[in-house]
């Protein structure tokens, strides 16, 4: 009976805390400029956390890669943002915790690290 309340509550623990986004940013760079000499970025780190039904479908938020981009890109544009650099991603889909039950609902946080970069690139132009 206790393993029962303890895996219900955990289930209740994460149903809370899935269909977020938790979004850090850096834009200090101490006055350095973005390797293609442009403004410094601002740089983004994006969490998202759901519960995909299946492991693959999503049902309390989207945790799928595309789901977390569109997050991403979301957070960049609200720093004035036009362009982006994602530079690494990560997805962790927690099918093993509780089985049988994971395989139905299934917890699944992916990460998005990136640059929000606002000026165009500058091309080189031979005259």
């Amino acid at each position: 009976m206790r393993t029962v309340s303890r895996i219900s509550l955990s289930i209740l623990c994460l149903l809370l805390l899935s269909g977020c986004a938790l979004t850090s940013t850096a834009p200090n760079f101490n006055g350095l400029h973005n390797v293609d000499g442009s403004e410094a970025p601002v740089h983004i780190n994006l969490t998202k956390a759901a519960v995909h039904l299946g492991v693959v479908l999503p049902f309390i938020g989207d945790a799928s890669l595309d789901g977390a981009v569109e997050e991403f890109t979301k957070t960049a544009k609200k720093v004035s943002a036009n362009r982006v650099r994602i530079v690494q991603s990560d997805e962790t889909t927690l099918w093993w915790v509780f089985p049988p039950v994971s395989f139905l609902f299934t917890p699944k946080f992916t990460n998005i690290a990136g640059d929000a970069l606002t000026q165009p690139p500058k091309w080189c132009t031979i005259h």
